[in-house]
């Protein structure tokens, strides 16, 4: 018992490390915005010395908490965020019937 208490935490540490090791110069904006219809979760990562917008991820939820969308987007200094990919989720039975996905170039 004490084995998998120690493993899972461990685990937990690890991948939190992984993440912000991944782009350590960079900074997390979060904005959270919650209606009736549902909510809409927001993330923008910077350049941690210039505050510079490097990309962007933004998750829409339906009332019930279900995933409806997630899109990325990457900065452009002349057309400013431009769609990098995107998620449609589809529910029946309050499980994922389908998925679709979109790429730009």
């Amino acid at each position: 018992m004490k084995a998998r208490i120690l493993t899972s935490i461990l685990a937990v540490v690890f991948s939190v490390a992984i993440l912000n090791a991944a782009n350590p110069n960079s900074v997390k904006y979060t904005n959270e915005e919650t209606t009736a219809a549902g909510t809409v979760k927001e993330y923008t990562f910077c350049e941690k010395e210039t505050l510079k917008p490097l990309n962007r991820a933004v998750y829409q939820y339906n009332a019930n908490g279900e995933l409806l969308e997630k899109v990325y987007y990457k900065w452009d200094n002349n057309t400013g965020w431009v769609s990098v990919q995107k998620y449609n989720y589809e529910y029946q039975d309050n499980k994922v019937a389908s998925l679709i996905y979109s790429e730009w170039d």
